[in-house]
């Protein structure tokens, strides 16, 4: 298996639970009934803000000298 090939399976895995996760939280939490167009349209707009979050935490945490569980400073 090629290196692509590891980080395609991995961000495959990644969506699938990130949708998953997302949709527990969006009925149970956020009081959403049916998957209807506005759940939808919904759901991509909290994907993108999440994805952005995630950017920020990895950027700021690669910048602070973490690499993975070790301090790179």
């Amino acid at each position: 298996m090629t290196e692509q090939e590891v980080i395609d399976k991995v961000c495959d895995r990644i969506v699938a639970t990130l949708y998953n996760e997302l949709d527990y939280y969006m009925f149970e939490e956020l009081g959403y009934t049916e998957t209807n167009d506005k759940y939808v349209e919904d759901a991509d707009k909290l994907i993108v803000k999440i994805i952005k979050e995630l950017y920020l935490q990895v950027k700021f945490g690669l910048e602070a000298g973490i690499d993975g569980n070790n301090l790179t400073k």
